[in-house]
């Protein structure tokens, strides 16, 4: 599937997906040029697996991804106010999901899904633009049961969505990355005004081994550098009083330059257990 947003700059949409509605998909690719997301971006499907792979070459480095799903971000005139989510809304995907941005304007970048099953690995690359909040793996901020009604179709039924302390109730199904890639050599993150986060881990989600690389100017793609108005983390968000968002693998930070706030190994308040 090709999906391509934008060739008028005053065009406006609630939702994006790469993918389909029920249907799996073998592989997407969704290249947004122009215009203002009011509400979610995703790079796979509502409630289908993504099932296949493509191989994606990275401005990064030159080599290529083995992607289920990939999202370019590469104009200025590029606004997704609300989310955007390099996999699904509530399915499985089975290769990478890969997140590029080279400009435009991000409110939170999630590099997994949002609410439901296992991503098997995300990568976030960004090498321009404004982006306030990033998050290498998922979401899953709420509480919900989640039941296969048919090959990779999956049903969510949201329980409670009064606050995230009661989304997130013991025994509840979260989204899982198995591995988290996120590489950062260039854009701004947050503002003096309004500090960023930058989680290498998920928000609720849990994840594997987790890698966050900052402005390494040994890559092929030299001459940015990016400036983090706030915290990053090795870890995931989570929240105090739970165990949401672990790394059940080992967090590595990388920051080779450029102006970063605070960093820390872990996560907020998501714990890791090194494996």
């Amino acid at each position: 599937c090709l999906v391509h947003v934008g060739n008028d700059p005053m065009s406006q949409v609630h939702f994006v997906y790469g993918g389909g509605y029920y249907a799996p998909c073998a592989g997407t690719k969704l290249d947004i040029t122009r215009g203002t997301i009011l509400e979610n971006v995703y790079g796979g499907g509502n409630m289908g697996a993504m099932t296949g792979s493509a191989s994606i070459a990275s401005l990064k480095t030159g080599d290529n991804e083995q992607a289920s799903t990939y999202v370019l971000v590469n104009s200025d005139n590029v606004y997704v106010t609300n989310n955007l989510y390099g996999g699904c809304n509530q399915a499985p995907v089975s290769a990478a999901a890969y997140v590029d941005v080279r400009a435009g304007h991000v409110n939170n970048l999630y590099g997994g899904n949002d609410i439901g099953a296992v991503v098997t690995k995300t990568r976030v690359d960004v090498s321009g633009g404004q982006i306030q909040n990033i998050f290498g793996g998922s979401n899953g901020y709420y509480q919900y049961t989640e039941t296969s009604s048919g090959s990779g179709v999956y049903n969510v039924k949201e329980l409670n969505a009064a606050s995230e302390a009661q989304n997130i109730a013991e025994g509840v199904a979260l989204p899982v990355c198995t591995t988290t890639n996120v590489n950062i050599w260039g854009g701004t993150f947050g503002t003096e005004e309004k500090t960023c986060n930058i989680y290498a881990g998920g928000k609720a989600g849990d994840c594997g081994n987790t890698y966050l690389n900052i402005n390494d100017q040994e890559l092929p793609a030299t001459g940015y550098e990016a400036t983090v108005n706030g915290k990053i983390f090795g870890g995931g968000k989570g929240q105090k009083g739970d165990d949401k968002g672990k790394v059940t693998g080992n967090p590595q930070v990388n920051v080779y330059a450029g102006e970063i706030g605070t960093i820390y190994g872990g996560g907020n308040a998501a714990p890791y257990t090194v494996s």
